[in-house]
């Protein structure tokens, strides 16, 4: 084996080492950075994938904000629609829906009442003070706003998805 193969080969392990110290330390750093949304992760909801996707969203964008050297032009563009998704998925979340179109708790107060059976009854009571209080329009106006902003949610990352990275 001459000289030059011998540094080939340890030019090589060396790389193959500062690989793998690299793909540490960004582990390390993964885990510091998504430690708060990796702890409250659960596998048994979708709204924990909108989380990740949110949280991730929302580094993304702030690093396109900062270190992008994109011209205004096409970054902008991109960051309002990071933004709107980042909204998007927080409504989403949040399941706001109902609130956002007028749901209002005090309108209907619930009781209960024992039957003969032993059993108990829920009973909806509409306050007076809310005559023309219409809960089913409410929630019918909810369920609309949902499909509508789940629908532009996936409208914006499937037409844009691509074309966020710095």
């Amino acid at each position: 084996m001459n000289f030059l193969d011998l540094k080939y080969e340890f030019s090589f392990a060396l790389e193959k080492i500062t690989a793998f110290f690299a793909k540490i330390l960004w582990t390390i750093k993964n885990q510091i950075i998504y430690f708060r949304i990796i702890k409250n992760t659960r596998p048994w909801d979708y709204s924990y994938i909108l989380e990740m996707m949110k949280f991730q969203i929302e580094i993304l964008c702030k690093n396109i904000e900062k270190n992008s050297l994109e011209i205004d032009e096409t970054r902008l563009p991109k960051i309002e629609k990071m933004k709107r998704a980042i909204e998007l998925l927080n409504n989403i979340i949040e399941d706001n829906f109902a609130i956002r179109c007028g749901y209002n708790p005090d309108a209907i107060k619930f009781k209960t009442k024992l039957t003969k059976d032993g059993l108990y009854e829920l009973i909806a009571e509409k306050n007076p003070k809310f005559e023309n209080y219409n809960e089913i329009e409410v929630f019918e106006n909810a369920s609309k706003l949902e499909q509508k902003e789940w629908n532009e949610l996936f409208d914006i990352l499937k037409n844009n998805l691509k074309e966020w990275w710095y």
